[in-house]
């Protein structure tokens, strides 16, 4: 017979998967469903994308918090810290209580780093239940003629200040600490970066120019995806590729579904876009290195592969 502990502990077990593989499921709402939110209660539309495009046109009632994009993060205690505080007060400002459901949306899927998709990992870090992404972006609401288009500028000061309270959830995210663990294999997650090329080779430190920060190079032992991979652009319009098509780049990688992945980058956003399609896939003990190779390369005290590829 099976201890009461034991069956207590696979019961949790299983509603940990079952919340993990839910939270997974949610990442995006369709133009078409956003378009019957606009107005609602039920909704926030956040936009990232900077103030010049938000007052060129952006979705009725949207608030304009382009610092989702532009946040360098931390993490340690005080990084930590630093981030609840910020994005508490500008989500709280939007409007978000934490009972809405949150629409997040950029330019494009290949157009902004991931910026959307980084606006809705951090809402889930945060703990917020319901924060999805606009599938296809302004890109695609912007082609529906039917769809409503405002020039009100509001930025990011909703009509109405929310009461959303920043509850941390660990499991999606990971610290310096973590990968100094993970290089010296006493943990056994993989590394995965997903930068773009040219970071990846060792040709330039960083997306905002050649020596942005003092150090090129990789995380030692990182397998390597670019974001890109998991993106379809066909006219000139992106979209995503198929959980199928996600999972087969994996396996390509050499990474498997039950493998605990530590997904990288620049600065958590490229980051946020793989997590949330390697999450789709299915791939659920996914966690992100937020600060990533902006903290990491600062810190000469750490062990980097400086090789040029």
């Amino acid at each position: 017979r099976r201890s009461k502990s034991f069956v207590s502990l696979n019961v949790c077990r299983q509603r940990l998967l079952s919340s993990l593989s839910s939270e997974c499921s949610s990442w995006l709402t369709t133009t078409t469903t956003a378009k019957e939110m606009v107005g609602e209660k039920k909704a926030v539309f956040v936009d990232v994308r900077s103030p010049e495009m938000f007052a060129k046109g952006h979705i009725p009632g949207a608030c304009n918090i382009h610092e989702i994009f532009t946040y360098f993060a931390m993490s340690d205690e005080n990084g930590v810290k630093h981030l609840q505080e910020t994005f508490q007060t500008s989500f709280r400002k939007a409007g978000i209580c934490g009972n809405e459901t949150v629409i997040v949306y950029d330019t494009a899927y290949d157009k902004q780093f991931g910026a959307s998709c980084r606006g809705a990992y951090l809402l889930k870090l945060l703990g917020h239940p319901d924060a999805t992404v606009l599938d296809g972006g302004w890109e695609k609401w912007s082609m529906d003629s039917s769809n409503p288009i405002s020039t009100k500028v509001n930025l990011s000061k909703s009509s109405h200040e929310g009461t959303f309270t920043a509850k941390w959830n660990p499991f999606q995210w990971s610290d310096k600490e973590r990968v100094k663990r993970i290089i010296k294999g006493e943990d056994t997650s993989v590394l995965l970066d997903v930068r773009d090329k040219d970071e990846w080779k060792g040709d330039i430190s960083s997306p905002y120019g050649k020596d942005f920060v003092p150090r090129s190079g990789r995380l030692p032992n990182s397998k390597y995806i670019n974001w890109r991979q998991f993106i379809d652009v066909k006219d000139g319009v992106s979209s995503l590729k198929s959980t199928q098509q996600i999972s087969e780049i994996m396996e390509a990688a050499g990474i498997q579904k039950d493998e605990r992945v530590v997904v990288w980058c620049f600065k958590g956003a490229r980051a946020s876009s793989a997590l949330m399609n390697i999450q789709r896939a299915g791939y659920n003990k996914v966690a992100n290195y937020f600060a990533s190779w902006n903290e990491w390369s600062r810190d000469f005290s750490l062990e980097i592969d400086e090789r040029k590829l």
